[in-house]
């Protein structure tokens, strides 16, 4: 596992991109995702889908994050910033259907 995310980290150098760019479009997709595939798959699920993504984000985020992922170690502003790409993310997958 070291390993992968040693070569993760060093994919990301080579982009030329800050990690805190590249985190918050892979959050930013994942939920986008996420949601226009519930709306795509479930008729109306992606409203709950939605509301799903952005209660578990912010649970993941601010309590999970917030005091178990130490490498590195995350301030407020760190989880802020990837619950506000899951969130802009799930609110362009809820565009999509209305």
């Amino acid at each position: 596992m070291k390993a992968l995310l040693a070569s993760l980290a060093a994919w990301v150098a080579r982009t030329g991109e800050s990690q805190s760019f590249i985190a918050f479009m892979a959050h930013f997709w994942f939920a986008a995702f996420v949601v226009a595939a519930a709306g795509h798959f479930g008729g109306d699920w992606h409203i709950v889908v939605f509301f799903a993504v952005l209660c578990g984000s912010a649970l993941k985020e601010f309590a999970f994050d917030a005091n178990y992922e130490h490498d590195p170690p995350q301030t407020a502003a760190d989880n802020m910033h990837d619950f506000l790409g899951y969130a802009t993310g799930a609110a362009l997958g809820l565009a999509i259907y209305f």
